[in-house]
């Protein structure tokens, strides 16, 4: 697995970034949902419960991916490609919940959030490919190493991809 770049983990971690996870409906459409999010030993870790929509597709299909943009000039954003992982074990459930609250709620919210978010799965996405861009300099190497090439860049406004 690859690891996630200091310059990454800091974006990512910066302010109250919501996380926008892509996975798969059981028909097979893409599906996309936000996500409170943490970075949890170089990986992102976000709480939903088995039986959710997102826990249920998780479960059938581990692929996904989570995209976290900057809605400021100059608009960057990373996406980070992955297999999700489910940690079931209590304390590390609660652990999760309690950061994540705190992170978007405020030190003093964390531990009522993670009573409300901490459910009986929390899943890990290990960053298998992780990518990074911005609009201006789409492939600066930003993400240890140089991008995918493969990897469709952002298109200027009215450019096509």
């Amino acid at each position: 697995m690859e690891q996630l770049s200091d310059d990454v983990v800091a974006f990512l971690s910066e302010g109250t970034r919501t996380g926008l996870l892509g996975y798969l409906a059981s028909d097979g459409r893409p599906l996309v949902a936000p996500v409170w999010f943490v970075v949890d030993n170089g990986e992102l870790a976000f709480n939903t419960g088995k039986e959710t929509a997102k826990g249920r597709a998780l479960a059938r299909d581990p692929r996904v991916v989570m995209c976290v943009d900057d809605s400021q000039p100059p608009y960057s954003f990373v996406q980070v490609q992955g297999i999700a992982t489910v940690g079931e074990d209590p304390p590390d459930v609660l652990d999760i919940a309690t950061r994540t609250g705190g992170r978007y709620m405020g030190a003093d919210r964390a531990e009522e959030t993670a009573d409300a978010t901490a459910f009986p799965a929390s899943w890990w996405c290990a960053s298998s490919r992780p990518k990074c861009s911005s609009r201006s300099t789409w492939q600066s190497d930003c993400a240890r190493g140089a991008l995918d090439a493969s990897t469709e860049a952002a298109a200027e406004p009215g450019q096509q991809r």
